[in-house]
Order: structure tokens, then sequence, then C-alpha cells
């Protein structure tokens, strides 16, 4: 039937800490009344709230074990002292709770309290109940709270009401379960009402979220208890407030904007939807709208007549009551509305921001929201990225009570991170805004503005920001893969990656060259993890590609994915036949094509033969390796009879006998590649 919690604690069970060290202390152990003794047992205080604290005691008569209620903030004054012995009396008077559903009172009386910090003992008064084992209402479902819980509550505030009192805090932790009874109980800020109108108050004193906007104004109704009521029906359906996070942070004026503009959705399935209808009721602002004791009667005898009668009172859930804003010319009562134009129109939206407008009007309507955005206007950051200002004013505007609000930026908007990768996956994103977002740091922004982000989404978004800061377009794709929806994730590896690159022989430098220019291969294997290693490449990129002379940047791309793919020796067999210094290699592996004709010819081969080079050496030890197998081409270049048109036409030259020949095409050095001059048989065996 219900969710049980730890029995007669006011709103949360909790032990003295530091937060409550102001309040009074109990010091005795024995409490003397006209009716009985009791033993109270000062470790067993079972709860603490805005009024009260709540002891476990014996009754020393028959050794029952009781509840005494001490109302620690009690104020003496003629005012106090007539509701007190009002609400003494009518607890007397109803302490059959079978019929009343009141919470019995069993005894009353007083007791003395020290202040721990002036030392001094105040008399404040109590109440002794009977302990409730079964606990406070939690969780109830529909058929608990239509057949059970509202009609036995009800009777209970009707009871009230016809006795001139207000119970004022009504909420799930004072209705209790007691021997299958639903019981009201805690009449710690019940007061007298004289007349069903309008009744001052001193205090705004109430829960945060049960507390009728009326008493923000000072004054309380009867209606007030059926304001409560709504909302303590919505907890209990729901098994916790609908803003419960705004209640943990004690955000009460967020609280009560969400209440006015969004009432308490609660999400019912088709045939449960009445309770919402009633709910809506219960909740009206305007107290003389409300629905009241013979509303929830209505509803409980006939949920059609309900409906019929109070379906075109209440409008979508909630009381419209929010002031319209004029913007070009066009009036917006909500707040998605206003955000739709004013994404259509981002230029106005930023001159409407920082033109003091936006919090002009919101002073009134939202002080909260207009102190957010003077705050955005008047800070040095987005003074000067106005962009970013309007994006952080739309996510205040919409983010009140739903944490999940879009993300707005620059006349675009996406539910989720995975929309933007997807729109950046498909072409149909706008590059350089996707890149002004990110380096803006607007998105680890929105996030840690945002309740119940993750923090590592949080730090996702810093790393993504960070990237693009440094790399535009690496930070850019990196977004796009690191927040793809799993379906979408790519499953491949650096070496698939580098499988790719290197497939088609004719396409390999064309290719290489392209992954320079666009950084979406690199962002990739950022995202498998090498990013590091893929910044140190992006830091050291000189803009040329092939080089005769020191490390190129397609050194540069074989040394990436040497370090980060499993299958080394593919890459440095690639290396090796395809890097700017592979023609050299090519030399080496291919001399069987040359005659070395002279002492000096056989020495220059003999010490190309004997550098070593090969793929069970790393791509450095090879680049060493090119790099004095150089020294020793300069010498075969000058020993080399490199005319074509001589040999083909049989003339000697000197290198005939004191040099290196060839007869075979390949073995000449007459063939480009990318500026260099190289043997013809190197550009064949790569295609070229």
């Amino acid at each position: 039937m219900a969710d049980k919690t730890i029995a007669m604690a006011d709103d949360r069970t909790q032990r003295m800490d530091d937060k409550y060290l102001h309040r009074l202390v109990l010091t005795q152990t024995i409490l003397e009344t006209n009716k009985d003794k009791y033993e109270i047992d000062l470790d067993q205080r079972i709860g603490i709230g805005g009024e009260s604290q709540v002891y476990l005691a014996k009754r020393v008569s028959d050794g029952e074990q009781v509840v005494i209620k001490i109302y620690d903030t009690y104020t003496d004054d003629p005012q106090s002292r007539l509701n007190r012995k009002a609400i003494l009396e009518f607890l007397n008077n109803n302490s059959d709770y079978s019929k009343s559903h009141i919470m019995p009172l069993w005894d009353s009386g007083h007791i003395e309290m020290l202040d721990i910090e002036s030392d001094d003992f105040f008399t404040r008064p109590l109440d002794v109940i009977p302990y409730c084992s079964d606990g406070e209402l939690k969780h109830c479902d529909f058929k608990t709270l239509k057949e059970k819980v509202i009609p036995e509550v009800l009777i209970a505030l009707n009871l009230l009401h016809s006795n001139n009192l207000v119970h004022r805090d009504i909420k799930p932790t004072n209705i209790y379960w007691y021997n299958g009874f639903v019981l009201l109980a805690d009449f710690g800020i019940t007061s007298r009402i004289l007349t069903d109108i309008v009744v001052g108050t001193q205090t705004r004193r109430g829960t945060p979220g049960y507390t009728a906007p009326e008493m923000s104004e000072f004054y309380y109704v009867v209606a007030t208890d059926y304001y409560s009521l709504g909302c303590t029906v919505a907890t209990l359906y729901k098994g916790k407030h609908v803003y419960q996070n705004l209640i943990d942070t004690n955000d009460i004026i967020d609280i009560n904007i969400a209440m006015r503009k969004y009432g308490l959705p609660l999400d019912c399935p088709e045939e449960e939807k009445s309770l919402q209808l009633l709910v809506n009721a219960l909740i009206m602002r305007d107290e003389n709208m409300r629905a009241g004791y013979d509303g929830v009667k209505l509803w409980l005898n006939d949920p059609n007549s309900f409906e019929r009668k109070w379906r075109n009172t209440i409008v979508d859930g909630f009381e419209s009551t929010s002031r319209e804003f004029n913007f070009e010319g066009n009036k917006y009562k909500n707040r998605p509305q206003l955000t739709e134009a004013i994404q259509k129109n981002w230029t106005k939206g930023k001159q409407y921001l920082y033109s003091g407008t936006f919090k002009g009007f919101y002073d009134a309507e939202d002080p909260t929201l207009a102190i957010k955005a003077h705050d955005i206007v008047e800070d040095k950051v987005t003074a000067l990225d106005q962009d970013l200002g309007l994006a952080m004013f739309l996510h205040f505007l919409n983010t009140t009570e739903n944490p999940d609000c879009p993300i707005y930026w620059c006349g675009q908007s996406y539910d989720k991170l995975s929309d933007i990768s997807t729109a950046i996956s498909t072409e149909k994103a706008d590059e350089a805004k996707i890149i002004t977002m990110l380096k803006s740091k607007f998105l680890s922004w929105k996030f840690k503005n945002t309740k119940d982000a993750l923090e590592e989404t949080i730090k996702v978004l810093q790393e993504i920001e960070e990237l693009t800061d440094k790399h535009s377009q690496l930070g850019y794709y990196f977004f796009m893969y690191s927040c793809a929806t799993d379906k979408d994730k790519n499953k491949k590896t650096s070496d698939d990656v580098f499988k790719e690159l290197t497939k088609d022989e004719n396409k390999f430098y064309e290719k290489a060259s392209q992954l320079l220019e666009n950084d979406k291969i690199f962002a990739f294997l950022a995202y498998l993890g090498y990013k590091d290693t893929v910044v140190v490449l992006k830091d050291t990129i000189k803009g040329t590609f092939i080089s005769n002379e020191g490390y190129s940047d397609l050194f540069r791309i074989y040394r990436l994915f040497e370090s980060i793919c499993k299958d080394k020796t593919s890459v440095r067999e690639h290396f090796l036949k395809y890097g700017d210094q592979a023609y050299i290699y090519w030399l080496q592996q291919n001399l069987s094509l040359y005659k070395f004709n002279s002492t000096e010819a056989k020495k220059n081969e003999t010490e190309i033969k004997s550098v070593r080079i090969g793929k069970e050496l790393t791509i450095q030890e090879n680049w060493n390796g090119l790099s004095t197998l150089k020294k020793h081409l300069k010498t075969f270049l000058s020993l080399l009879q490199n005319n074509y048109l001589l040999t083909h036409l049989g003339l000697s030259t000197s290198q005939d006998t004191n040099g290196i020949t060839t007869n075979n095409t390949h073995g000449f050095f007459v063939g480009k590649f990318y500026s260099i001059t190289v043997p013809v048989g190197f550009l064949k065996s790569i295609g070229m």
C-alpha cells in the first residue's frame, strides 16, 4: 500500500550536528505532567524540524512507548497562548482517531530547555502522542490515494477547519499510518481563524514546496491547507516532490517560480489522469478559485463531474500568470516561445540582453533571472563574447525547473550533445559556429550549471574545449567522436585506419597529404586514446609534406602510426617503401642493377651494403640508417654514369673503368619524386 520510513520522524530523521547547534537543548530525562510521568531517552531524538524536536519516551504508569514533541521555537505571547489553547481543546475533543483521523493527544505540558549559547533555560510546550511504528506516508499508488489517503485526510481537514483552525503545514511527513488509519499530525504552527476570508500572520512559516502563495503575502485562509494538500498528494504519488532537486538546494525563489509556471506535472497514465486534474485544481494560485472540501469530495465521488467543472478553469495544468514579453513587435507569454523567437533573431537577442531589456522585464517577473542577466552583462568575459552571454541567458531562461533544456547557440538548438555530433558527422553543422562555441567554453559551463550533470561529462567537454583552443578542427571532430551515440560510434582501431590509408598505393600520397589538411582522422585517433601523441604531431607539423632534408610531415605521420598501431612491422615496411627517403632504401636493395668498375666504386658498394636497415628496426633507427646511406649516395652519384642516352648508344666514358654503370633503365637517377631526383625503378615500385 505504501512505502514505510523511520517512524515518527519530522521532515527527515537526523542526528544533532552543527546545523542545529543554535537550537535549545533538552537536558532532563524525567517529565511529570498532571496525568503521568515519562522517562525521556535523550539518545533517541528521532526527528527535528522547523518548529520542534521529537524524542522517544516511556510512560511510567504502564511502560508504553510514546513520543514527546517539544515546540522549541514557540513564542510565548498572547496570540500564541490563545492558539495553543484552541489547539489543545480541539485535540482533546477529537481524541477518537478512528473517526477524526487526527493524531490523538495523550498528554501535554511544559518542559525546560537549555540555550547552549546563553546558558539560560526556557520553558517550552510539548505534546505526548502515540509512537507510530508504521511511520509517515512516503509513496502511495493511485488506488491507495483515492480510496484511503485522500478521504481520511479530507475528514481531518474538514474537522479542523470547522473548528476555525488552519493547519498551515500539510505535507507527507505530517501524515502517519497508525493502527490501519491515516492520521493528520503536527499542529505546531496551526493557527486560529475567525472568518473564511483573510487572517494576517507575522511570519511566512511553512515548508518550501508545500506553502501556498498567499503565505508569502503574510496571510492565510482555509484554502491555504488545500493548496498544501495538492502538493502532498503529488509528492505521495511521485514518491518525491516534483521539484525535489530545488528543495534539496533550498532554491525557494525557483521553487515558487516553478510552481507558478508549470504546476506539478505527474506524468500519470491515461487511467489515472483525473489525479492530475485534482492536483491542478488544488494548487490554483488564486485561493478564491482553488478547489476545497466540496471539490475534493466531488472528485472522490464523481471524477467525471469534477472534470467537467474544472477542465475549463485550469490551463495546461497551471495558471498562466506571467506578463507578456514584447520582442521585435510580437508578444510572448511563455519562455519556450520567447526562446524560439530569440533563436530566429540571435543578433537582436544580444541587443536586448546587453541593453538591459531582459533584466528590466524580469526584475518583477523573475528576480533571480534578472540578477543572472545583470551578471552576464557585467562579466568581463561575456562582455567581450556576447554570443556566449546570450547562450548563458537562454540556459537560465529555460532551466528554472528543466535541467535538460536544449543547448542554444547562435540560432541553433540541440537537445543533446549527441545531436551536435550527428550534425557534424552528416555535414549539417556550421563548423565555424560549433568551433566558436567550443572555444567559448559554453558547453562545460552549461553542464556545470545543470543539476545532476555527470562530472565525467563535464571533464570530457573541458578536454574537447581545451583541444579546440589549440587546434580548432581537431577539437571539432574530436567532439564528433566523443559525443556520438553508441550506435554511431566508430569501431575501427588505429591499425584499421593505417590499413585504410595505405591500401591503395596509387592514392597513398594524396590521402596522406589530405590527412594533414583535414583533422578528421587525427581526431578519431585522439578519440581512441592517443590525443597527446596526435597533439605532439600537430604541434610539430611544418607544412613540408616530403623533404630530402630533415624530418618531413610524412615522416611524422609514420612515427605517429608506429607509436599507436599494434602491427608496427607493417608501418615500418610501408615507411621503407613509401617514405620520403625510401628511394635510398630501394637503391640498397637493388645494387645488382649496377656495375662497380673500380676500387673506389667497390668500396662505395660495400659501404652501402653495410648499413643496417629493415622492418625489425624502428622508424627512427631506419631514419638514422637512411641518413648514413644518404652520405654514401653522394659518392655513388659522383661515380655513376647517369646518362641513359650515352649508355644506349654504347659510348664509353671514364665511369666505364673508374666508376659505376648500369644498362637497366630502372637504375638511372632521372625520375622526379616531389622535386627529389630518384631512380626510375623506385618510381615504378611505388606506382608513380
